[in-house]
């Protein structure tokens, strides 16, 4: 899913309401933080994603392609749509918005988690079991 898609994608879910595009880019920066930071951070693939994705201004090219593969790629639409909700004070179509988002990052976990190694030990655990059985 590109930017461009998102954006239209969004309109098109809230005609009627204020979504202009500079609000919907914060809202993919929003996610795509989230996606780097809770899935992605310490698993395999981390440098190619945090030097590709994320950052993105309404300067940038509308045909990039943004983090998540689909099928999961609809959080983006879901977490923008929700915090247009949550603005017209619309809460019951924020409550069902942002439950689709988190199912959807929750999916996009497991699936990332499952196909991607974990990079090392959490460095918790790395100093206390060092000599832990003598």
């Amino acid at each position: 899913m590109t930017i461009e898609n998102v954006i239209e994608a969004v309109q098109l879910r809230k005609t009627g309401s204020y979504s202009d595009e500079k609000m919907i880019i914060e809202g993919i920066n929003r996610v795509e933080s989230y996606i780097l930071k809770d899935v992605v951070s310490g698993r395999a693939g981390e440098a190619e994603a945090f030097e590709n994705f994320g950052n993105y201004s309404e300067e940038t090219a509308r045909d990039k392609e943004l983090f998540a593969p689909p099928p999961f790629n609809t959080v983006y639409v879901d977490y923008c749509c929700a915090q247009i909700e949550r603005n017209d004070e619309d809460i019951e179509r924020y409550t069902n918005s942002i439950i689709a988002y988190n199912n959807q990052m929750t999916q996009l976990k497991r699936w990332w988690w499952n196909n991607h190694r974990q990079n090392k030990l959490n460095r918790f655990f790395e100093n206390r079991l060092e000599g832990w059985w003598n």
